[in-house]
């Protein structure tokens, strides 16, 4: 695990889900599920090429977003057999707590509505596609 790698890990706490260090930028997000990537994609692109990702929960959506973004490392509290297919895929190094089959929607009665969008999809751009419209739709609803 590189140093930026292991200082990312360690800024994950009880509330902080995601941390992500490039060079000097270091962000940090409180945010659940994959907003925190999202939010970056859609604000500042460039902070996720090269960046060295932690992230608490790891499915195949958010390992697709962060290949799309170009971040070159990622460490996983906890990262479904999905993502690490992924990460594999794109040849991004990653180092995880625990593997899990799925990862649950919130109330665990199924797959999560993020990793039922990207089931079958490998393609990143594709992904983020398919993502930004699933999210947009969801936060129109909640109005």
């Amino acid at each position: 695990m590189s140093g930026n790698l292991e200082k990312a890990r360690k800024l994950l706490t009880e509330k902080t889900t995601f941390a992500l260090i490039n060079g000097e930028t270091v962000c940090v997000s409180e945010k659940s599920g994959i907003a925190p990537v999202m939010e970056l994609l859609a604000k500042t692109p460039e902070i996720l090429n090269g960046a060295s990702a932690a992230d608490k929960v790891t499915g195949r959506a958010a390992a697709l977003l962060m290949v799309y973004g170009g971040v070159k490392e990622l460490y996983s509290a906890l990262i479904s057999e999905a993502a690490v297919s992924a990460l594999e895929e794109n040849g991004v190094p990653y180092f995880a707590e625990r593997e899990v089959a799925r990862i649950n929607n919130r109330g665990a009665e199924g797959l999560c509505p993020m990793e039922k969008a990207v089931t079958g999809i490998s393609d990143p751009g594709e992904a983020y596609g398919v993502l930004r419209e699933l999210t947009k739709k969801l936060s129109e609803r909640r109005g």
